[in-house]
């Protein structure tokens, strides 16, 4: 009897240590993925740290045991679901994908709701945007739960916004927002609500966002870049004196430290915007000095370098802070516009000194000794004339390329203006002449000069009316038979392409300039979009383009192709002002043009 008393306890004791060690096996995996969303959510709208990729990775461990060693246990089905959500933020989303397969076929699970939204958001991660879609719509009208509801409708709204579907995104991120009464959910909300009205320049929402972002939030990231981006968007509005007051405080408060470089370069912005130019340089140097090795820091540097080359056209100093600006930081976000710039001016003296050279070739005697023979004093003869004609189309390219560059890159069209005018009246015969002569034509259209622009294409179309730019005046002039201008101009720039670079890009500008409703302008913003992007690496023309694109032809092929690009684009760069109506830059040399 006692030995079956004996039996009896043991039994007992391992069911109740049977029981005991899957509960702590899966306890540990709840605990796990606690502090693996924690940490995810504390860096939510980054990406995801390391330290929550381990929790993850133990998440996984830990559910797997419990199914291994405890394939009975009632904790089956969530174990499945912490696993699949696990694998899903770890960026594994195949087996992701897998998992909530298996979830949804588990018989006599509770899980099934769950398993089809995890099975969208699989979808979408793996490129099947419109199926993922359709399902998180479909799974809406199945759900009763408010709090599930706005879970489907941020997850939708997610699909928009990365689509660059703007205007969905809104509507879904609203009636989200009805539904959810979690604070971190809110504040997600409100931070994309905020995040989209940016963009779009609605800046009375997106200040009214944020500061709901900042009820509702416990990230001390996101805490933070809400207050920098209300710093922003009142200088964005030109509140000069609540600028000030908003970076003065913050500043005050070592809770913010993380971002007091950040307020301190939008002061000096703000300085910049209201064309302060010695409190500008005043901040910026600061800057330089008390945040070093920082993405602010680079960025002051870089403000400084344009002042240099914009406003006091010293190319030297500008290049050396340019160079100090690229090497502060490498991951800085005006690292680009840096070295292109750094490009444009070592090209710039490199050229000047060209000229210089050949200018004193050409205009210092030439001291040869002619030889008494008829033959060798004829060959020396035709040697200095060859040279001579060399000289001149060297010299006239240079004076070119100078003049582009001071008009298009260093915003100085007087000097420009002087370079190109050398050109038209003494380096005749060769092909910077006519030119010389059309990208003249076009600063003058610019600077408003129209007596000046139309005589200087009449001398064209009375020189050189068999050229290219001949033709292109009298499309322009409406001159030609053809019934569609438009499409002639197309076909002219897509033949020009090859051939002449700068009067392509005219044509193509010319285009959306004088119509803006037909198919043929979308498909020359596209390509203008395109070029400036992918070949000339100016992604602020770029997304002037796009911008264009998407205003004037929003449902086109074109813009649908580049929606993507164009939400990548606007994440990075501030929105231009206004939409495009009259290009005022032509690039003649398909150089970067940041």
């Amino acid at each position: 009897m006692k030995q079956y008393s004996n039996n009896l306890i043991i039994c007992l004791l391992l069911v109740t240590w049977t029981g005991c060690a899957y509960f702590n096996t899966f306890y540990n995996a709840r605990q796990y993925f606690a502090d693996a969303e924690e940490k995810r959510l504390e860096k939510v709208g980054e990406s995801v740290p390391k330290n929550a990729l381990d929790a993850y990775a133990k998440v996984i461990e830990r559910s797997q045991k419990v199914l291994d060693k405890y394939p009975d246990s009632k904790f089956r089905y969530e174990a499945i679901l912490l696993m699949g959500i696990s694998h899903f933020h770890r960026g594994e989303i195949r087996k992701a994908e897998i998992t909530f397969l298996n979830l949804e076929e588990e018989p006599g699970g509770n899980y099934l709701l769950e398993a089809k939204f995890w099975q969208a958001l699989c979808k979408w991660k793996l490129g099947k945007v419109q199926p993922a879609i359709n399902e998180l719509e479909a799974l809406q009208q199945d759900v009763e739960d408010p709090k599930f509801q706005a879970r489907i409708l941020l997850a939708r709204a997610d699909i928009f916004l990365e689509e660059g579907l703007n205007k969905e995104a809104f509507g879904t991120l609203e009636q989200a927002a009805v539904f959810t009464r979690d604070p971190m959910e809110r504040s997600q909300i409100y931070y994309q609500i905020a995040s989209l009205a940016y963009r779009n320049s609605d800046y009375d929402l997106a200040y009214r966002a944020n500061k709901q972002v900042l009820k509702s939030t416990i990230s001390k990231s996101r805490i933070n870049e809400a207050n920098l981006n209300i710093v922003q968007i009142r200088r964005e509005q030109g509140k000069r004196r609540i600028v000030e007051s908003l970076v003065k405080s913050l500043l005050a408060d070592d809770q913010y430290k993380d971002i007091h470089g950040a307020l301190e370069l939008e002061l000096g912005k703000m300085y910049q915007d209201n064309d302060a130019l010695p409190e500008t340089i005043e901040q910026m140097s600061k800057i330089v000095q008390n945040y070093s090795k920082t993405n602010q820091s680079a960025e002051a540097l870089f403000i400084l370098g344009e002042i240099q080359l914009l406003t006091f056209h010293q190319l030297d100093s500008a290049k050396i802070i340019f160079e100090k600006s690229v090497s502060e930081h490498g991951n800085s976000p005006v690292k680009q516009k840096a070295q292109a710039y750094i490009k444009k001016i070592s090209a710039y003296l490199s050229e000047y000194e060209l000229l210089k050279q050949n200018l004193e070739g050409l205009y210092n005697p030439v001291e040869a000794v002619i030889d008494t023979s008829g033959i060798d004093s004829a060959r020396q003869l035709s040697s200095v004339f060859v040279d001579t004609i060399k000289l001149t189309a060297d010299i006239a390219r240079s004076l070119y390329v100078l003049g582009e560059l001071e008009a298009f890159h260093f915003n100085q069209l007087d000097s420009a203006e002087k370079y190109f005018e050398e050109i038209i009246n003494y380096y005749r015969d060769n092909e910077y002449h006519p030119k010389a002569f059309f990208t003249l034509s076009y600063l003058k259209y610019t600077l408003f000069d129209t007596i000046r622009a139309v005589e200087l294409e009449d001398s064209i179309l009375a020189n050189y009316p068999e050229s290219d730019y001949a033709d292109y005046i009298h499309v322009l002039r409406g001159d030609t038979l053809e019934s569609n201008i438009q499409a002639q101009l197309l076909t002219d720039s897509e033949t020009n392409w090859h051939l002449n670079r700068p009067l392509a890009l005219q044509q193509y500008k010319q285009i959306i300039i004088s119509d803006s409703t037909s198919e043929i302008s979308a498909r020359a913003a596209y390509f203008l979009a395109y070029h400036y992007d992918y070949t000339d690496n100016n992604a602020d023309s770029a997304l002037a383009y796009y911008t264009w694109l998407d205003q004037h032809h929003p449902l086109s092929d074109q813009n649908l192709a580049a929606r993507r690009r164009f939400q990548q684009l606007r994440s990075i760069l501030a929105p231009p002002k206004s939409a495009i109506s009259e290009p005022t830059v032509i690039d003649t040399t398909g150089s970067n043009d940041n």
